[in-house]
């Protein structure tokens, strides 16, 4: 979201949080869950990475999707119906190329579907967590 970075600078971190709010990434449905609303009024991100210039360390080598073959864990991969359609490319991306991956949608939630739809999340993750119980995934 390079805009962001534009908007802490030129017009302060207040602006900035009232501009994401409005953003796609952070869609909730109508009304607000009463869990994203709590959140909400807790979340004081004070933007300091966005007004501080920070060059790479190079420490750590950008992870490559053919690496992702080789993952042997159990891997859920979950969003929002709502989610922003760069982050459904990259779910599907990550499905795809980890072997017994499993992909949820949550309905009527976006990036933050946690928080949208607290039920439905916990069901599908809970669902998941079973699964590999009974060795449900390679």
């Amino acid at each position: 979201m390079p805009s962001c970075r534009r908007i802490a600078r030129e017009q302060g971190v207040d602006s900035l949080r009232a501009a994401m709010k409005r953003m796609p990434l952070f869609w909730y449905p109508t009304p607000t869950p009463p869990a994203a609303a709590a959140y909400m009024l807790r979340w004081r991100y004070d933007g300091r990475d966005l007004l501080e210039s920070h060059a790479g360390s190079g420490r750590t080598p950008a992870a490559r999707m053919d690496q992702l073959r080789g993952l042997t864990m159990p891997v859920l991969v979950i969003h929002g119906d709502r989610e922003i359609p760069y982050f459904q490319a990259t779910a599907a991306a990550l499905t795809y190329a980890i072997t017994g991956a499993r992909h949820v949608v949550i309905e009527n939630a976006g990036h933050v579907a946690h928080l949208a739809q607290p039920s439905r999340f916990n069901r599908a993750l809970l669902a998941f967590l079973a699964s590999t119980e009974r060795g449900a995934h390679p």
